[in-house]
């Protein structure tokens, strides 16, 4: 698991935001742009969701 998690990197924003970002949007069926101010930003987090599905992380 820690080869999709680089854990070591200095990062703006926590992964455990990105996360948090990503189940929110899962569980409120809400637009990407609609993500509240309260996560990192929506493209950060779509970005994320996006290569984590690509790496089939997230299915």
């Amino acid at each position: 698991m820690s080869k999709y998690f680089d854990c070591q990197r200095n990062r703006r924003y926590e992964l455990r935001e990105i996360i948090n970002g990503i189940l929110y949007v899962i569980k409120t069926g809400c637009q990407w742009r609609m993500l509240p101010k309260d996560f990192a930003p929506w493209q950060l987090v779509y970005y994320y969701f996006n290569t984590w599905k690509k790496q089939e992380v997230l299915i």
